[in-house]
């Protein structure tokens, strides 16, 4: 299958950016471990993170190079040792959804897939001493929690024209708007959070100060406390209700769905609220874990 990029930067960088600005407030000593830890990571003093962050001082600087880590496991894809096959299969967890009237049968998540790296890394940091290694964990704990909130990560389409599955929504084609060239749903996804090391900040503080976003209005973040719910009471249903719209968004490459006018401010509405509580979570859990 053809890999998906979760939320590309943006989403990650933005969800990232939630993250240091919710510890500056709630957890400057958590915040503090984990920059440190960050110094041990293979590329801390390399042309990879240090380019873009040329331009950055004092307090951007150091979000800057949160950002960066979140992005290692997508960046590292290209070096089979530090995040090719098999590290490849940890983004996904992909639960089957199968609409109504379909004659095929769904297949589970692989192994290992996002939840179960998750569930182990949580374990792993705790104890870890610090290090390259723990460095490379804590960049991929970020990042697959923040992959775990991008419902098209766990979810795949199984129907009719996808017998064997459509990875993610990577085989599944949409028309985003009238005249406009088709792309893969899990494409349409990943770009509906912009940003960029040098804005995420931005657009995070602008979200965290949202009515909507305030901590009694995330309900979530009680209900839901581990890996499995997120996936499961969050990311599967927003996957099949918003993201396929119940199995009507199942265009292919020749005969790909035109989305309906009010498609992109619903999936809007969940994408920035996913970003949100993923960024919280990588706060709260970051903050269990290396107290």
């Amino acid at each position: 299958p053809m890999l998906g990029f979760a939320w590309s930067g943006g989403g990650h960088y933005t969800s990232t950016a939630v993250t240091y600005l919710y510890l500056k407030k709630n957890s400057p000593a958590t915040l503090n471990k984990v920059l440190e830890i960050l110094k041990y990571h293979p590329w801390y003093n390399g042309k990879r993170w240090n380019y873009p962050l040329e331009e950055l001082i004092g307090e951007n600087r150091k979000m800057g190079q949160l950002l960066l880590a979140s992005m290692y496991p997508d960046d590292a894809r290209d070096t089979a040792a530090l995040g090719g096959p098999p590290m490849t299969e940890w983004h996904f967890d992909y639960n089957p959804f199968v609409p109504a009237g379909n004659a095929v049968t769904g297949t589970g998540p692989a192994r290992p897939n996002a939840e179960e790296k998750i569930t182990e890394l949580l374990q792993k940091i705790k104890s870890e001493p610090n290090g390259r290694q723990r460095a490379i964990d804590l960049c991929w704990l970020i990042h697959l929690i923040q992959d775990v909130h991008q419902p098209l990560h766990v979810t795949s389409l199984f129907d009719k024209a996808h017998p064997t599955g459509d990875a993610g929504g990577t085989q599944t084609w949409v028309v985003p708007m009238p005249h406009q060239q088709a792309q893969t749903l899990h494409s349409y996804w990943d770009g509906l959070i912009m940003g960029s090391v040098k804005l995420s900040g931005n657009y995070a503080k602008n979200l965290l100060a949202d009515p909507k976003y305030q901590l009694d209005k995330l309900s979530e973040l009680k209900t839901n406390t581990t890996p499995e719910s997120w996936i499961k009471n969050e990311g599967v249903i927003i996957g099949r209700e918003i993201a396929y719209m119940n199995g009507k968004i199942n265009g292919t490459k020749k005969s790909p769905t035109e989305v309906p006018q009010n498609y992109y401010g619903a999936c809007m509405t969940y994408a920035e609220r996913s970003v949100v509580l993923a960024g919280i979570r990588v706060a709260n859990e970051l903050t269990k874990v290396l107290k």
